[in-house]
């Protein structure tokens, strides 16, 4: 692949991912806010519809930003598995592009993760 489009493919993916991180951030803050909000007693039927209501919303968001970021890892993907395949391990003489175009997408392995286990935890306490 020539260096110029990694170049194109690096800057449309981060400003990208820029974007949606932050909204990752967001959500996961009311993700954990949700979770650590006790239930209201069953006789507080409208209380409970409202909780219910927004951990619904949280993970809707959720699911959203977690199929973008396996809609953004799969395109990554084929090119990270090639270079992968052809590359040596060197610490002192490495390609750099190379280098971030793989790092970029176990991050977005990792944030996959972190979205995924937020999903777990309000799911649990629905």
């Amino acid at each position: 692949m020539a260096s110029s489009n990694l170049g194109d493919i690096y800057s449309a993916v981060s400003i990208i991912l820029v974007f949606i991180t932050i909204l990752l951030d967001v959500i996961i803050r009311e993700a954990v806010s949700y979770i650590q909000t006790s239930v209201p007693d069953s006789s507080k039927k409208k209380e409970i519809r409202e909780l219910s209501r927004k951990g619904r919303k949280i993970s809707r968001i959720l699911i959203l930003v977690l199929l973008f970021y396996t809609f953004i890892f799969y395109l990554l993907f084929p090119n990270t598995y090639r270079i992968i395949k052809l590359s040596q391990i060197n610490f002192w003489n490495f390609d750099l592009a190379n280098t971030l175009y793989v790092f970029i997408n176990f991050c977005l392995l990792g944030f996959m993760v972190i979205t995924i286990y937020y999903l777990r935890k309000i799911y649990k306490k629905s």
